[in-house]
């Protein structure tokens, strides 16, 4: 079994929406989702499961803890 090594990890951070009205919580999602997909695509770009943040979502998180989390060079 190989294992294929990235210099370039990324986790993409869900959208708030920053208006507050729930019900348009879907097309913040649905923004997040397709970044995710978007930057999967690109070759020798490791992208972190939209499942793996989810649990970020709606949090004020420090991005340090977030870097070190996913062993993340930038943020």
């Amino acid at each position: 079994m190989t294992t294929q090594l990235y210099d370039h990890r990324l986790a993409a951070i869900l959208y708030a929406d920053v208006a507050g009205y729930s019900r348009d919580e879907y097309f913040a999602d649905g923004m997040t989702d397709d970044l995710i997909t978007d930057l999967s695509r690109i070759s020798g770009l490791f992208v972190i499961a939209r499942n793996t943040v989810f649990p970020y979502k709606g949090k004020a998180v420090d991005c340090r803890c977030i870097s070190i989390t996913f062993t993340l060079r930038n943020m």
